[in-house]
């Protein structure tokens, strides 16, 4: 296996499984991240009973709230949560991280956008979210 390899536990849930366990910032609930503080919010893991406006529900009362815009193309199941400032973003990520709505869920996998802000503002202005429904009863694992 070329490149690094890897050793002990892996930490980060988010990207390369060959980070160090100690660097990255805190994403709540035990879990840590390498991508960059951010405006935005990444929110993938939405289980199949539940829909955008679910998720919606969970972030909407957080401090600095500003919209939730979710991607429902085709399989993709994901929400990006924008945020007025990056501290009420990753008070957000810390709050929800792992959120379930019910004990048999997976729970969400939160992480900042990796994407700019100018992304994030063109689509606020232009509102463009496609929101996805629930497609089938809860899976016990």
């Amino acid at each position: 296996m070329a490149g690094h390899q890897a050793k002990g536990i892996d930490a980060n849930p988010f990207g390369s499984k060959y980070k160090d366990t100690e660097g990255g910032y805190d994403a709540g609930n035990g879990k840590r991240t390498y991508t960059s503080p951010s405006y935005t919010l990444f929110v993938t893991k939405v289980p199949d009973a539940e829909g955008s406006d679910a998720v919606d529900d969970v972030f909407s009362s957080d401090s600095g709230f500003l919209q939730s815009r979710p991607v429902g193309h085709k399989s993709r199941r994901m929400v990006f949560v924008d945020y007025n400032t990056i501290e009420c973003a990753t008070k957000g990520m810390l709050a929800h991280q792992g959120f379930k709505w019910e004990d048999v869920d997976e729970g969400l996998k939160i992480d900042y956008d990796k994407d700019a802000r100018s992304k994030r503002n063109t689509a606020m202005d232009e509102g463009i979210s496609e929101k996805f429904f629930s497609v089938g009863p809860r899976k016990a694992k």
